[in-house]
Parts: structure tokens; C-alpha cells; sequence
């Protein structure tokens, strides 16, 4: 008897989100980077997201929330401002790496170490908006590191929180 050749399939993929529909639901730019935290989370199959906002008042990027398990021990927290993934994100630049390679991947790998001991993947989007960095999301998770179309994804939930943001005059 013959059998059919197995087929090749992706052993992971990420899930399908509707980021206009999730961030439609955003009143104002808090939530709506809540919101595009937990939906880049589940678009890119990451265990664990923080976002960062700039605050012009404190001079410094915060971490101002999170997504997954032990996130809520970075809130508050202050980004070091020689981190050079500030720089990355200020210059309007997207990091996707493993641990070990360049010092944005350690900064990044750093952060999400202390909610996912065996991060295998990092990635940062960061928005901009008028030349200003107003925050700057992250991702990691065991495993596998990133592929450049799950990080695509973060990249359109980014987009469409941009757009949201203008349109409502979030950053005025």
C-alpha cells in the first residue's frame, strides 16, 4: 500500500488578530498601548511584552505595562537612558534578536530575563511620531527566536496605534 508524502507544515504559528477592531476600543493613549501590547503578544506568539512610554514630565521612559507572567515587576521602572535601545527606538529603528548578539539584544534580553528566565527571542518596536519617540514596545519568549513576519505583525499593530493616536489627538 502506498502512503502520502507527510506534509511540511509550520510547527508554530501565531494567531490571527484584528488590531483596528481591538484598538478601536481605546479611549485614550494609555489603554490604547495596554491594548497593543496584549494584541502584539498574541500576533507574534511571544510569552511576554512590556511597553514603555516616553514622559516628557519625568524626563525618562517608564514601563507603564505588560503582558504575561511576572510583568508587573518592571512597572515603574525607568529605562537607563545610555540603554542603547533607546537610541535604536528614537532613530525610528525595529531590533529583532537572540541573546548575545549586539548590546540593544542585552538591554532588551535583560528586561524580559526577569518575567522569562529562558528568552530565546527578543524584538522592539518602537513609535515615533513627529520625529518624537513617544513609546516603545518589546517582545520575548523560549523557545525559538522571532521570524521576520511575526515581527511584521507587531510592526501593523504599531501602525494602526499610530494612526488611532493621530486621528484622536492622543499626543496634542
Amino acid at each position: 500500500p502506498s502512503s502520502a508524502p507527510p506534509t511540511v507544515r509550520s510547527t508554530f504559528r501565531a494567531a490571527a488578530v484584528d488590531p483596528v477592531g481591538v484598538l478601536s476600543h481605546a479611549f485614550d493613549l494609555g489603554d490604547a498601548l495596554l491594548l497593543a501590547i496584549s494584541t502584539a503578544v498574541t500576533a507574534t506568539g511571544a510569552e511576554v511584552g512590556l511597553v514603555h512610554r516616553a514622559r516628557r514630565d519625568l524626563r525618562s521612559v517608564v514601563t507603564i505595562g505588560g503582558h504575561g507572567p511576572r510583568t508587573e515587576r518592571l512597572l515603574g521602572e525607568r529605562l537607563a537612558e545610555d540603554d542603547p535601545t533607546l537610541d535604536a527606538a528614537r532613530n525610528g529603528y525595529v531590533v529583532v534578536s537572540e541573546p548575545g548578539l549586539g548590546s540593544e539584544s542585552r538591554h532588551i534580553v535583560g528586561r524580559v530575563m526577569r518575567c522569562l528566565p529562558d528568552v530565546r527571542g527578543v524584538a522592539m518596536v518602537p513609535l515615533c511620531l513627529y520625529g518624537e519617540l513617544v513609546a516603545l514596545l518589546e517582545v520575548g519568549r523560549g523557545g525559538q527566536p522571532f521570524r521576520a513576519r511575526e515581527i511584521a505583525r507587531m510592526e501593523d499593530v504599531v501602525e494602526v496605534l499610530t494612526e488611532r493616536a493621530v486621528l484622536m489627538g492622543w499626543l496634542e
